[in-house]
């Protein structure tokens, strides 16, 4: 038996098996040999696409760290591929494949959820999907499993074939990646935490030297710096305090520090009330310190110069955010108001300096102001000029 390729007229290849038979004669001398051919073209032809598949097979399997298997219940038998045998460390060789052997494999912890949610797949009529751990020489192995049931007239299983992928690198760098998220997280907060301390001791300090002051303007410059720090610490505070280290809910961070002003100014006492109207915000630590700042020094010029003694009246606090993305902020009050609206070429107030400054360079937005009725300013600014950086 022996194949030879012969060329044909036309210039193609056949490739042809041939038989050889001897005859002898009676003395067991070779007399001849009977031969026969097969053209076995095709066949060859069938057999090189079936190994360049398998090569191929093989290739993938390797990149993608992926075992195909198959599980035949009619013959009682079952196929794992090179990738199987490569995921699971055992030789092919020397191993005989079969359910038990790899359930033996599977994390004593995983192997009885492993084995009721296949046995669920078959019931359901549904592939198998599963994640599950394999202990395999002292060490664990991650795998996610595909399965696809094949049944019987009877609704039994006559066959299943399958896909294993070892996702161990995958499951480990996800593990890393959250345990330096969870330590960057508790720095971060850290880092806020103590922000807002040590801004929080600076304001004791200049609230300890404005109680040593005679001069009661003097006095009150400090106590002003005092609260535009205590405004810069609550939003830090808001921020280590948050589930997102990102952004600081406005909502919360402008009531509190409205309850700050009220108490530093007494304004029940005063007979003056602060409405908050305020959307369910967040922003980011750019955007919320420097609308604290601008909030603090609307409050406290109307609490300061609004309002004439023995007479109240209300302040209030919008902060709504647009469908096309823009953050309105408006403080208004029920005050004396101004005798014009601000001219920024002829300022002399440090608060409504500040004011401007903030609101068109550090939020990018506009400043107007409205005094018709009291005191209006109301402020438009982008919710994005800043990218979040954590």
């Amino acid at each position: 038996l022996y194949d030879e390729d012969l060329l044909t007229k036309s210039g193609e290849i056949l490739h042809v098996e041939w038989r050889a038979v001897p005859l002898y004669d009676r003395d067991g001398t070779l007399v001849e040999n009977l031969c026969s051919g097969i053209d076995v073209t095709e066949l060859r032809k069938k057999q090189a696409a079936l190994a360049k598949s398998e090569l191929r097979m093989k290739a993938v399997e390797e990149l993608a760290q992926i075992g195909y298997w198959e599980i035949d219940k009619i013959n009682k038998k079952v196929f794992w591929s090179e990738g199987d045998y490569k995921i699971l460390e055992l030789d092919p060789e020397e191993t005989v494949p079969s359910a038990d052997l790899f359930l033996s494999l599977v994390h004593p912890d995983d192997r009885d959820d492993a084995e009721k949610s296949m046995q669920h797949s078959i019931e359901q009529h549904v592939d198998w999907i599963a994640t599950y751990r394999l202990c395999i020489g002292g060490k664990v192995k991650y795998v996610a499993d595909w399965a696809h049931h094949f049944y019987n007239d009877d609704g039994t299983v006559s066959f299943t074939t399958g896909l294993m992928k070892d996702i161990t690198e995958e499951v480990i760098n996800k593990q890393n990646q959250e345990q330096l998220l969870q330590e960057k997280d508790a720095l971060l907060r850290e880092l806020n935490h103590r922000t807002k301390n040590n801004m929080q001791v600076i304001s004791g300090m200049l609230n300890l030297r404005a109680g040593m002051e005679n001069d009661l303007r003097v006095s009150e410059v400090f106590l002003e710096i005092d609260r535009k720090i205590q405004s810069m610490a609550l939003a830090h505070e808001k921020l280590y305090k948050s589930a997102d280290l990102s952004h600081v809910d406005f909502r919360e961070y402008f009531k509190e520090l409205v309850t700050l002003l009220k108490e530093s100014y007494d304004t029940e006492k005063r007979g003056i009330t602060i409405v908050t109207e305020i959307d369910n915000i967040g922003g980011l630590i750019d955007i919320a310190v420097p609308c604290g700042l601008i909030l603090n020094e609307l409050i406290t010029n109307s609490l300061k110069y609004a309002f004439a003694p023995g007479k109240g009246g209300v302040i209030r606090i919008v902060l709504r955010k647009e469908t096309s993305g823009i953050i309105v902020m408006t403080v208004s009050d029920t005050g004396a108001g101004m005798e014009a609206v601000p001219d920024d070429d002829k300022l002399d107030s440090l608060g409504i300096r500040t004011i401007h400054a903030l609101g068109r360079r550090q939020l990018r937005g506009e400043v107007e102001w409205d005094v018709s009725r009291g005191v209006t300013c109301t402020i438009r600014f982008r919710d994005d000029i800043y990218s979040k950086r954590i």
